[in-house]
Order: C-alpha cells, then sequence, then structure tokens
C-alpha cells in the first residue's frame, strides 16, 4: 500500500493470511523513517514475524529498506538492503545470480 501506515495488528493479519495461503511477503520498508504524523507509529513486518513465534520460522519474507529514504532530504544517496528470511541457501543463491556484482550481498550468506 502506497502511502499507508498498517497497524501491528494489520500486519500480523496479512502474515498469518500470506502463511495460509503460502504466499511470499515482500515488506517495502524504504520510509520507515519518514512518519509525518503523531496518530500512526510504524511497526517493522520482521518485528511481527518474530513476535509470531516458532510457529512461523520458515514464512518467506523479503525485506527491502533505503538509505536514500532514511532521513528528510537525503534522496541523493543510493544504499539500500534487500533482507531474505525464511528461504533456502539456493533460494538466496538464486538472487546472487540476478544483482548487479557492484552490490554487497553479505545479508544473503548469513542465514
Amino acid at each position: 500500500m502506497v502511502g499507508q501506515i498498517l497497524t501491528y495488528d494489520n500486519i500480523r493479519d496479512v502474515i498469518k493470511f500470506c502463511a495460509r495461503e503460502k504466499l511470499v511477503l515482500f515488506a517495502d520498508e524504504v520510509y520507515q523513517e519518514t512518519v509525518f504524523t503523531s496518530e500512526a507509529q510504524f511497526h517493522s513486518c520482521k518485528k511481527v514475524l518474530r513476535d509470531l513465534g516458532p510457529e512461523y520460522n520458515t514464512f518467506q519474507m523479503m525485506s527491502l529498506n533505503s538509505a536514500s529514504k532514511g532521513f528528510y532530504g537525503e534522496c541523493g544517496l543510493r544504499g539500500a538492503y534487500l533482507e531474505l528470511i525464511g528461504f533456502s541457501k539456493q533460494v538466496k543463491q538464486q538472487f546472487r545470480q540476478f544483482i548487479s556484482p557492484s552490490i554487497s550481498l553479505q545479508r544473503l550468506d548469513r542465514y
């Protein structure tokens, strides 16, 4: 959803739906530092996923974050990362083949 801040309960429900339907969740969280309202609070999808407990240890999620969107006025920076959660080493290797060699791939090998 563009321009939306999901509540903790909304994110939990999305994760449960994705798990039930065997869907991969792509969490685009690049704007997490630029919330300009006191009425809403950012909740990381990974945090909500971990709060669901070990039953969701095999849940597959791709989480995207970016330094270029982290703070107001930083749109000139171009640094980002994609964290793959719950994916096998074989799938992570496939991602390595499609990503530019100039991109750091440290996170893909850590889990």
